[in-house]
C-alpha cells in the first residue's frame, strides 16, 4: 500500500514532490543499486557497480527517468564510468547546463571532501556545504561562485549532517565533530543563517548525530 504523504518529505515550497523509492547497498567491496517503482511492487532495474579493486559509494540520487547518479571513490583501474567527474584538486562541482559540463572549485581545503550539502528552499543561490577533516561549514549566497566559512561559536570541526528548517531556512542544524579544546562535538543550531552557532546539549550531551 502507498504510504501516507508527509509534509516535510513529500512537499517543498513549490508544491508536491514526485516519489521514487530506491533500495541501495553500498560497501567497500560490493555496490548494488536496485531502484524500485513508485508503487513498491517491482524493480526498475538492478545493477552491480565495481571493478577489480576497492570501491566506496558515498551517495546516490535517482531522477524521474530512473537514471542513477553516484558519488564515491575507487582504485579499480577497470571501474565502469559514463561521463565521470574526476579530480584530485576540487571538492565541489557545479553545472549550469543540466550536467552536460561541470566546473570544479575548492570549498575550504582541497584535501577535505564536502560531506553534506543543503540549498535554501526560499533562496536557491544560498547554499551550505559541510566539509570533513575539520573543514567546518561554508556558505555561498551567489550560487557557488564564492564561499565563506561559518565558524563563529565552533572551531576546527568536521560536519557530518546539515539540515535547514524548510519554513525558516535561516535556522540550521549541524552535527559537528570538533578537534579543538575550545569547542565540543555534538549537534549545533544557528538561527541567523550560520553567522553563529550554539551547542544543543540538553539530552544530547556526548552523542554523535549522523543524520
Amino acid at each position: 500500500d502507498r504510504l501516507p504523504a508527509l509534509g516535510l518529505i513529500d512537499r517543498d515550497h513549490r508544491g508536491p514532490l514526485p516519489r521514487l523509492n530506491v533500495s541501495v547497498k553500498l560497501s567497500s567491496l560490493y555496490s548494488q543499486f536496485d531502484p524500485i517503482d513508485p508503487t513498491g511492487t517491482s524493480l526498475v532495474y538492478s545493477t552491480y557497480l565495481n571493478g577489480n579493486g576497492f570501491t566506496y559509494g558515498h551517495a546516490i540520487a535517482v531522477d524521474l527517468s530512473g537514471n542513477a547518479y553516484v558519488t564515491g571513490q575507487t582504485n579499480a583501474p577497470d571501474f565502469p564510468t559514463v561521463n565521470p567527474i574526476r579530480s584530485s584538486t576540487s571538492n565541489f562541482y557545479k553545472s549550469i547546463d543540466s550536467g552536460s559540463h561541470w566546473n570544479g572549485q575548492v570549498i575550504g581545503s582541497s584535501s577535505a571532501g564536502v560531506s553534506v550539502f543543503a540549498v535554501d528552499p526560499l533562496a536557491h543561490n544560498t547554499m551550505y556545504a559541510g566539509v570533513g577533516v575539520t573543514g567546518g561549514i561554508h556558505k555561498t549566497t551567489d550560487g557557488g561562485s564564492g564561499w565563506t566559512p561559518l565558524n563563529t561559536g565552533v572551531a576546527s570541526a568536521s560536519c557530518r549532517a546539515l539540515v535547514l528548517d524548510p519554513s525558516t531556512p535561516s535556522t540550521i542544524y549541524a552535527s559537528l565533530t570538533t578537534q579543538d579544546e575550545l569547542s565540543e562535538s555534538g549537534l549545533y543550531k544557528s538561527t541567523n543563517g550560520g553567522s553563529s552557532w550554539t551547542l544543543l546539549s540538553n539530552g544530547l550531551s556526548g552523542e554523535t548525530v549522523s543524520a
